[in-house]
């Protein structure tokens, strides 16, 4: 699916109007690196009859699959999206086309990856893989990985790690994600990582999410979210008001 408004028009015909998009991610590793699809709502000519279509048969096809968010054609479509829906009424929250942040796998360079009670540490296992270095901190307890708890252990493990040429990905825990506990625990700030990002529950209380990040945002601005959905969650939701872009992986260079 190329053009989406094309797309409409040709199924509904030219007065046919796209009034919003929507991803739906389902699948991956606990909802990370989920398979992605386009649920599109349109309008009639009759106002009395909204449709809501969800692409299937041909046009059901994974959005990776036709449309990389990592080629020109995702960047394409997407602004072609954001000029004509500038010009619409205001969206509604489930309306919002989120940015993307794609993670530069730097050598030497470390990314802390913070989530509630033991969230962080298989999406941080999972950025790692075979070309990443593991290490965990704050609130989670493994034997799977080495240890960052402060600003020494940080940089001793940057060192190792552009020597060998490899990114470092640390999964921080937050326990329950108490804001005045986030807020008064400064080891973040003190580590100084070089990426900050949030893995996140859809499914949990936007106030509260608001709440975490909002505290851990005071160590260090937050460059991205990770969408824990589960198989029948759609990520986009709520936690697209925190105004953050989601993260996709990127090439190790």
């Amino acid at each position: 699916m190329g053009d989406p408004v094309a797309h409409v028009r040709r199924l509904h015909g030219p007065s046919a109007r796209l009034v919003r998009i929507d991803e739906v991610r389902t699948g991956g590793i606990g909802g990370f690196f989920a398979r992605r699809y386009l649920d599109l709502v349109v309008e009639l000519p009759d106002p009395d009859i909204p449709s809501t279509q969800t692409l299937d048969d041909e046009a059901a096809v994974p959005v990776g699959e036709r449309l990389s968010t990592q080629g020109a054609g995702f960047g394409r479509v997407l602004g072609d999206l954001e000029s004509m829906l500038a010009t619409r009424r205001p969206l509604s929250r489930s309306a919002a086309v989120p940015r993307i942040a794609v993670l530069r796998r730097a050598p030497g360079e470390l990314v802390m990856i913070a989530g509630l009670l033991g969230e962080a540490l298989p999406v941080a296992a999972h950025l790692a893989g075979a070309t990443g270095i593991l290490r965990i901190g704050g609130g989670l307890e493994s034997r799977a990985a080495g240890r960052i708890d402060d600003r020494r252990q940080a940089v001793l493990q940057k060192a190792e790690a552009e020597e060998a040429g490899l990114p470092v990905f640390l999964a921080w825990g937050l326990g329950s994600g108490d804001p005045a506990h986030i807020a008064a625990d400064t080891r973040v700030r003190q580590i100084a990582p070089d990426r900050l990002w949030v893995a996140i529950d859809p499914a949990r209380k936007h106030d509260d999410t608001k709440a975490w990040v909002g505290a851990l945002a005071q160590h260090r601005p937050v460059d991205a979210y990770l969408p824990l959905a589960g198989p029948h969650t759609a990520s986009a939701g709520t936690v697209g008001l925190l105004g953050l872009p989601r993260g996709e992986p990127g090439p190790l260079g």
